[in-house]
């Protein structure tokens, strides 16, 4: 009868021990999982953000802003061509020609201010030409 006595305060312990580990457990999970939940929601406010875009020259220091901001997450070279595609032309039915968007540095560019946190414009560099064939006033 001891013997089972002994047995079961040994069960005891090891019930509290792993009672108390699993507290423990699920303490952690508990503060990881509203961890988690803030960090979410900073980044959903983060690419919620909306990051103006801006033609620029550089010669004479012209530029002209789209009207419609880009949220940060559906920023994209498809996406920003074609709203640049929307600016009426002052030449109709002619498609819009900016040398940048050629560019490595266009995609770097877009690439840069997706990953940043910090609220910059997209400025995408153009020659007078370039932005005088776009049939709106310039700022």
């Amino acid at each position: 009868m001891e013997y089972l006595y002994e047995n079961s305060q040994s069960f005891g312990l090891i019930a509290d021990l792993i009672g108390i580990a699993g507290a423990f457990f699920a303490l952690f999970a508990w503060l990881w999982s509203i961890w988690s939940m803030v960090r979410a929601s900073k980044e959903k406010k983060r690419l919620r953000q909306r990051i103006p875009v801006v033609l620029k020259t550089r010669e004479s220091l012209r530029s002209l802003e789209l009207p419609v901001h880009f949220r940060r997450d559906e920023l994209n070279r498809q996406e920003l061509m074609g709203r640049i595609g929307m600016i009426p032309m002052k030449k109709k039915g002619k498609r819009f020609e900016i040398r940048y968007t050629n560019q490595p540095d266009f995609l770097e560019a877009i690439n840069r201010i997706k990953e940043s946190s910090v609220l910059e414009p997209l400025v995408i560099p153009c020659s007078d030409e370039e932005i005088e064939q776009f049939d709106v006033s310039i700022k």
